[in-house]
C-alpha cells in the first residue's frame, strides 16, 4: 500500500507524541530506514519507499552502510522537535536538533526517497540520487519539493463551480484526496461523483463533508487492502480495528514481489511483436505499390522517357511541370507524383 496525502494527514497527528524523543540508533536495510527513538520507552520508526510507521517487528542488524554511518554520526542523541506534513503532499519532514539542526525529509511517492538536510535545507545525504526537469535530489543541492498541489482543506465554493473531468477524479488527483477518500466525501455529501458541475447546495455539502472527514476522531483499522484512520463506507470490505494507524499499516498484507525477469521478458516480447506488425504493414504497403507500378509499367516508363527527353532539350523543370500537369501528372521538387489505378 502507498499512503495517500490524507493517510499522512492522520498519521502525522498520531506521531506527535514522538516530539521530544531522542535518537538512539539508525539502521539502513536496502530501501528501508529504521530510527530507534527513546521517549518513555523504545519506539522503532520504520521508513519504507511508500510508508512510514511505528513497528514492533524485530530485525537483524546488519553491517552499517555508508549512509547509515553518516546518519548515525549526525542524528545520534539528537532530539526530535517536529513532525510535519509538507503542505498536503505525500512528504513528511522530521526536524532534529543537537549542536546543529537537521531536517529529515521523507518523500513517499514515485520510488520514494529520504534526504537529510541542514538548517538551510541543503541536502547532506540522499537515499537515492534523483533527477527531474525542475529539481535534483543529491548531496550539495538545495532541497526543492515538487510543485505543491491544492489542499482539499483550503477548498472554497469558487473552486467547485465546474470541472474538466468528474468530481471524484478532480478531488482525487488535483486536490490530493486520493481515490478512496474522494469517493467517501462524495458519498457523505450525497453528491454524484461523476458530476462535472455542482449546484450551490451541493458545493456547501461537499465542503462540509471534507471538513468533517478531516476533523473525524481516528478509529484506525484495516479495510480490505487499505490501512485507514476510520471505517470508510465507500469501501466494500470488512473492517478490522487496530489501536493505531501505524499498527494497521504494519499489518497490511505484504504485496507479492513482481517477477522482474518475467516482466522484462514480456516487455521485450511485446515490443518485438509491435515491431514485427509494423514491418509486416510496411512490407504489405511496399508490395501493393510494386504491384501497382508493375501493372502501369508502360505508362510510368512513358512519363519518365518524356521527362528525360525534355531535359535533353534544355526545358526547365517548371516548363516540364506545366506540361505534365495537363496529363494529370505532378512534378514537385523533381519528384513525380502519378495517380495510378
Amino acid at each position: 500500500m502507498s499512503l495517500s496525502a490524507f493517510d499522512l494527514f492522520f498519521l502525522v497527528k498520531e506521531l506527535q507524541f514522538l516530539v521530544g524523543a531522542k535518537v538512539d540508533k539508525v539502521y539502513h536495510q536496502e530501501d528501508d530506514l529504521i530510527l530507534v527513538l527513546h521517549k518513555g520507552g523504545k519506539h522503532l520508526l520504520k521508513i519504507t519507499p511508500s510508508a512510514l510507521f511505528l513497528t514492533s517487528q524485530k530485525f537483524e542488524p546488519r553491517s552499517p552502510t555508508p549512509l547509515c554511518m553518516f546518519l548515525r554520526k549526525r542524528l545520534s542523541q539528537a532530539k526530535l522537535t517536529t513532525v510535519e506534513q509538507l503542505g498536503f503532499e505525500r512528504i513528511v519532514e522530521i526536524v532534529f536538533t543537537k549542536q546543529e539542526t537537521f531536517h529529515l525529509i521523507i518523500e513517499l511517492f514515485s520510488h520514494g526517497n529520504v534526504l537529510l538536510c541542514d538548517k538551510d535545507r541543503t541536502i547532506l545525504a540522499a537515499l537515492h540520487t534523483q533527477q527531474w526537469r525542475h529539481r535534483t535530489l543529491k548531496a550539495g543541492e538545495s532541497y526543492q519539493p515538487p510543485p505543491l498541489q491544492k489542499s482539499p482543506l483550503a477548498l472554497k465554493a469558487a473552486d467547485l463551480t465546474s470541472f474538466s473531468k468528474s468530481l471524484v477524479k478532480t478531488l482525487a488527483t488535483e486536490y490530493s484526496l486520493g481515490g478512496k477518500y474522494a469517493e467517501e466525501v462524495c458519498l457523505h455529501a450525497k453528491v454524484p461523483k461523476e458530476a462535472v458541475k455542482l449546484s450551490d447546495g451541493e458545493m456547501k455539502r461537499l465542503l462540509r463533508a471534507i471538513k468533517a472527514l478531516a476533523a473525524k476522531t481516528p478509529q484506525p483499522g484495516l479495510q480490505g487492502a487499505d490501512a485507514v484512520p476510520f471505517k470508510l463506507h465507500s469501501l466494500d470490505a470488512p473492517f478490522v480495528p487496530y489501536v493505531t494507524l501505524s499498527a494497521a499499516i504494519e499489518h497490511l498484507p505484504a504485496a507479492p514481489k513482481p517477477d522482474t525477469a518475467r516482466l522484462k521478458a514480456e516487455t521485450i516480447l511485446r515490443k518485438q511483436k509491435e515491431k514485427l506488425a509494423e514491418l509486416e504493414q510496411e512490407a504489405g504497403d511496399s508490395r501493393a505499390k510494386g504491384d501497382l507500378i508493375y501493372k502501369n509499367y508502360a505508362y510510368v516508363q512513358e512519363i519518365l522517357d518524356a521527362i528525360k527527353a525534355a531535359r535533353e532539350k534544355d526545358f526547365s523543370w517548371d516548363e516540364i511541370a506545366k506540361r505534365l500537369k495537363t496529363r494529370g501528372v505532378h512534378l514537385k521538387n523533381k519528384k513525380v507524383e502519378v495517380e495510378l489505378d
